[in-house]
């Protein structure tokens, strides 16, 4: 059965997913991007979503105070991890990439199609848009733009996901009263390999894979809901969102895609006209979406041979914990009809990786780039298998000690009839002779001896009537919470990254954009990728230009050496004007200042070449 807080998660994922299609389908007939309509049409089939599955849902309370807890704690955290700007803290280049693509859908509200547009926008004229249209919607519909809206987009889809998987694995452990508590551990486990949970996009700025996998949790979530109880409305939620996944990070469609094939196989007890049937609706929206942007996009498919840097998988990443406990969960997986789509949704992924590794091996490739992060989708599977399997061994413990239990009753019903017949032969040995007494005597130390089995066989009954579900649930949530606090720890040791994008500089950069030649701008900042987002991103300039291809264009310290020289440029992008060093502060004019940053001026002969 359905909760209300998988009802709640549904109908927000179906929220984010039709806004996605909405907004690629009025660019593919070629009608302009509404925001307001959109957003109208999204909340129609998130409130349609909700009200179908809440007419079948089931209350409970907890379950659905957990999800809240869940997603608002991890929502915070995220949000106070970017500072007061709330800009993506993440570096490198791809986050300069992907912003090209959000501000020009900012800015013409359509995708781009021109081929010319390749001189700006490099291989973002052919990536897959789901995350930068819901990025610049989101701006429209919070009256900001796509650039501050980006970040707490990805924050809630994350924090959307944390709750998913809690979910998941509620559903996973079954019918026991201590199963909130161990599929809130599945969440804990999230927070250990950090590296992979939000040092994705936090740090090496994955956003599309980050939105993408949030998508890719929720079709796991409807094949397992299916799983169970084989009907239309998972079905319809799988075309949907996986639609969706696809137009965001195309990579995370495949192994939920396996998985539906495999269930849909092995379920004998529907009809295989149904079974055709489900399967064909679930797949035609996914194929029909794939099929529209590859035809317009050919070259995208060469995204399967791309290289970069990409954090290879090693156990100091994860933690031994998580990979010893999450290995016993998926081996427990292994043997329950119940969880047998964690292994199956495992190995779909394991599959697909080394299919892409064999790939990237053909053709060369100097990285398996997405054979490795396919590692980044495999935690949530893991990080459900270690909470599932943990719950295994505590249900099998406390069965145990329900066996203990009915044995002490058994050894209670025995004593008492022991006692029975002691008392019986008392009375007749006591009509008996002097030697009949002696043997009442007898009788009498075997009734107590039988009396005291009785006492001890009461007090084992007694422990094992302790061991209620109440008395469970609360040594569950308390075997939780320590391990919350332990991990809370460590979370708050991780201090905030060090941001490349800040308000000051953006507001610098839009100023001289909109006053000098963007192309005689110099960048006095402390990191490269600051540089780099501002000659691109902020300032237009084209990333074909033979300054926008050389690498010293972007180092700070090439930067400090041209201000000191005479004959530069003429305008620079100061990060902070009280650090630069006295022979560059003396030797320009202050035209625009931000705080502690400025737009300043070089005294005499420059030169610009844009």
């Amino acid at each position: 059965m359905i909760i209300t807080a998988e009802a709640i998660a549904a109908s927000a994922v179906v929220l984010l997913a039709s806004a996605t299609l909405w907004a690629y389908l009025a660019d593919w007939i070629g009608l302009a991007i509404a925001p307001s309509p959109i957003l109208v049409m999204s909340l129609a089939a998130a409130a349609a979503t909700l009200g179908g599955l809440w007419r079948r849902s089931t209350r409970d309370h907890a379950s659905l105070a957990a999800f809240v807890i869940i997603v608002a704690a991890i929502l915070a955290w995220l949000l106070w991890l970017a500072g007061p700007d709330s800009l993506p803290p993440g570096t490198g280049p791809d986050l300069t990439h992907h912003l090209l693509l959000i501000g020009y859908i900012d800015q013409h509200w359509s995708l781009p199609h021109d081929p010319q547009l390749g001189a700006y926008l490099g291989e973002m004229l052919d990536y897959t848009p789901g995350a930068h249209l819901l990025a610049a919607l989101a701006g429209a519909w919070t009256r900001t733009d796509g650039l501050h809206a980006v970040y707490p987009l990805v924050a809630l889809t994350v924090a959307l996901k944390s709750g998913i998987v809690f979910l998941i694995t509620r559903r996973l452990v079954g019918g026991d009263a201590s199963r909130v508590p161990f599929a809130v551990a599945s969440t804990l486990l999230l927070l250990l390999p950090r590296a992979y949970f939000i040092g994705s996009f936090t740090q090496h700025s994955f956003l599309a894979q980050v939105v993408a996998e949030t998508f890719a949790v929720a079709l796991w979530w409807a094949l397992i809901v299916w799983d169970s109880r084989p009907a239309v409305m998972p079905i319809v939620f799988f075309a949907i969102v996986g639609a969706a996944t696809f137009l965001t990070w195309p990579v995370w469609i495949g192994p939920p895609l396996v998985v539906l094939a495999m269930c849909v196989a092995s379920r004998r007890d529907v009809g295989a006209v149904d079974r055709a049937k489900q399967f064909t609706l679930a797949v035609g929206s996914i194929g029909a979406v794939a099929a529209a942007f590859t035809a317009s996009r050919g070259r995208s498919a060469g995204i399967v041979a791309v290289a970069g840097y990409v954090l290879r998988p090693a156990p100091a990443v994860f933690g031994w914990a998580f990979l010893l406990v999450c290995g016993a969960g998926v081996c427990v997986g292994l043997f329950g009809r119940r969880t047998r789509t964690i292994p199956l949704f495992l190995g779909a992924i394991i599959l697909q990786a080394g299919a892409l590794f064999v790939l990237a091996q053909a053709r060369g490739a100097a990285t398996p780039y997405l054979a490795l992060k396919m590692v980044y989708l495999a935690i949530y599977p893991l990080a459900v298998a270690g909470a599932v399997g943990v719950a295994a061994v505590w249900q099998l413990v406390f069965r145990r000690a329900k066996a203990l239990r009915h044995l002490g009753q058994g050894g209670t019903t025995v004593a008492r009839g022991s006692t029975s017949v002691a008392q019986g032969s008392t009375s007749v040995l006591q009509g008996s002779t002097s030697v009949a007494q002696g043997s009442t005597s007898v009788a009498q130390g075997s009734t107590s001896v039988a009396q005291g089995s009785t006492g001890v066989a009461q007090g084992s009954t007694s422990v094992a009537q302790g061991f209620s579900p109440a008395f469970q649930a609360a040594l569950a949530w308390t075997l939780v919470g320590l391990f919350g606090i332990a991990t809370a720890r460590g979370v708050a040791a991780v201090p905030r990254p060090t941001p490349t994008l800040s308000e000051r500089l953006l507001q610098a950069g839009r100023w001289a954009r909109a006053h000098v030649n963007p192309g005689c701008v110099d960048y006095l900042v402390a990191d490269s990728y600051s540089a780099y987002w501002l000659h691109l991103a902020v300032l237009g300039n084209a990333r074909s230009t033979s300054r926008s291809i050389e690498n010293d264009t972007y180092e700070p310290r090439s930067a400090l050496v041209r201000w000191i020289e005479p004959g530069g440029l003429p305008y620079a992008i100061a990060e902070d004007f009280s650090e630069l060093p006295k022979d560059i502060r003396e030797s320009v004019d202050v035209v625009a200042r931000f705080g502690p940053a400025a737009v300043v001026k070089r005294h005499g002969p420059s030169s610009c070449a844009p």
